[in-house]
C-alpha cells in the first residue's frame, strides 16, 4: 500500500522531472501538425474548427454521411404541430 509519504516524494520527482526535461517538439515555423479528428459531431466539428485556426491540418473522419453526430432537424407540418399540441396539453 503506498503512503502519504511515498505518494508525496513521487508527486515531487515527476514534477522536477518536468522542468528539468527539454523541449520534445522543435516547432519551426513552417511547421504544420497533421490531426485526424474521429466524428464529425458538435466536439469534433468544434475541434477541427481551433484547430485549423491554429495552423494545424485537419482530416475530420465521419461514418454517417453526414455532419451533426447525433443531432437531428426534423421539419413538422402545422398538423403535426396541432397533434403535439393535444398530445401534450391533454
Amino acid at each position: 500500500m503506498t503512503t502519504r509519504r511515498d505518494f508525496l516524494k513521487t508527486s515531487a520527482v515527476l514534477a522536477a522531472g518536468t522542468f528539468i526535461m527539454p523541449p520534445v517538439i522543435n516547432i519551426n515555423k513552417g511547421y504544420k501538425p497533421k490531426v485526424i479528428i474521429i466524428g464529425a459531431g458538435f466536439a469534433g466539428l468544434a475541434a477541427a474548427n481551433r484547430l485549423k485556426q491554429k495552423g494545424c491540418q485537419v482530416t475530420l473522419l465521419e461514418a454517417r454521411g453526414r455532419a451533426g453526430g447525433r443531432v437531428f432537424s426534423h421539419s413538422i407540418d402545422k398538423d403535426e404541430t396541432w397533434l403535439l399540441s393535444w398530445a401534450l396539453n391533454g
